[in-house]
């Protein structure tokens, strides 16, 4: 699998394109594409900007003559749970902060019978809105 990032495409532009822009810059036929899977859309400005992972024929000739940094050989990977221990918990388990990783980890725990604590010390969500805005302006975290 071949994974392509800094895909772009203007707003006005259909999704279908993604299949076109790959094959350019793959330097291939769009038909030897046979399968596309979108991770990642960000918004930046005027168009959106894709990272993707593309299923095509003769994947290894592709990747021997593409110089592109943004064209990149990955394999499929898919996270499996721990089998579950066979002895019982004495606490639940504490999770510290509810960013992305700390509400999936809870969600994945919860998923599985450990009924998690999910502790977080920052604002209210409402209030934060303001927090990342001043992030991306003026590059200072909070």
């Amino acid at each position: 699998m071949i994974r392509l990032r800094q895909i772009k495409l203007a707003i006005d532009e259909d999704e279908q394109k993604l299949k076109d822009k790959c094959a350019k810059v793959l330097h291939i036929d769009k038909k030897q594409i046979k399968e596309i899977t979108i991770h990642a859309r960000f918004k930046p400005r005027l168009y959106f900007s894709y990272i993707l992972d593309i299923v095509v024929e003769k994947e290894d000739e592709i990747l021997k003559h593409n110089k592109n940094k943004d064209v990149l050989k990955i394999f499929k990977e898919e996270y499996l749970f721990p089998p579950t221990g066979t002895r019982k918990l004495t606490f639940r388990p504490i999770i510290v902060g509810s960013g992305p990783a700390g509400l999936l980890c809870g969600y994945l725990l919860a998923e599985h019978g450990y009924k998690p604590i999910i502790i977080e010390r920052g604002d209210k969500v409402e209030n934060r809105l303001e927090s990342v805005k001043q992030f991306w302006e003026t590059g200072t975290f909070n």
